[in-house]
């Protein structure tokens, strides 16, 4: 997992002490939110074992809206760091239940990042995604795999690849969709799991990028938007 602990680290980088104290869910929990969250800024090293407090401040966290904090931007690099644990728990522990549902966290990662403009940040995410997608298929945890072939499409049409990279992920994320052997739905990619809540984030980024120059490419934007 050398691409997402680089990632956690990135995101240790960019927060501080005072951020955990600002943005921490402002409930009941407050006080063990910080306490957990500051635990690990100080020591830039994951916990062995998942704190229930960390936990319930990930899942949080993931719902906040930046626009009603004092400093947007802020709050979207703390989110990175919290969907940073996230990602890296699932990776190593398993169990992507509520708090780390792998589209969760890989949208949310997507959607600050670019809203940053945090270039460090989207050149580990595509090597983070399939490392991200080679721990569920060995956890057998294959739910969510069009979801992250799905990340990996946004991905590359917000670096601007070429149309046949963008055509062949697209393809897969059809391969996956397909190949799903117990779905929820029969929504394209969001009938794969429970966890559909960011359905509306997936959409936003796929009108925004991706083309309707390559049919293949098309076909999965449109069977996208069409489910809104």
């Amino acid at each position: 997992m050398h691409a997402s602990l680089a990632v956690f680290h990135h995101a240790c980088e960019q927060v501080h002490p005072s951020d955990v104290e600002e943005f921490a869910p402002n409930d009941p929990g407050y006080l063990s939110y910080v306490r957990g969250l500051n635990a690990i800024l100080a020591d830039r090293r994951l916990p062995e074992k998942a704190d229930p407090g960390v936990s319930e401040a990930i899942s949080l966290t993931r719902w906040g809206d930046r626009n009603s904090e004092r400093a947007p931007d802020a709050f979207r690099r703390f989110r990175v760091f919290t969907n940073s644990i996230a990602l890296c728990l699932t990776i190593r522990d398993g169990d992507p239940c509520d708090d780390r549902a792998p589209n969760y966290t890989a949208i949310g990662l997507i959607d600050d990042a670019v809203a940053t403009a945090d270039e460090p940040l989207l050149a580990l995410l595509p090597e983070t995604i399939d490392e991200l997608r080679a721990a569920l298929i060995a956890q057998h945890e294959t739910d969510e795999l069009p979801y992250l072939s799905f990340a990996q499409l946004l991905l590359a049409a917000n670096r601007d690849a070429n149309l046949a990279e963008q055509s062949t992920l697209a393809n897969r994320v059809i391969q996956d969709d397909d190949h799903l052997s117990d779905r929820i739905t029969s929504s394209f990619v969001f009938g794969c799991s429970h966890f559909d809540q960011l359905a509306s984030l997936w959409r936003h980024h796929t009108a925004r990028l991706l083309s309707t120059d390559d049919s293949t490419v098309r076909l999965v934007r449109d069977a996208v938007l069409d489910e809104s």
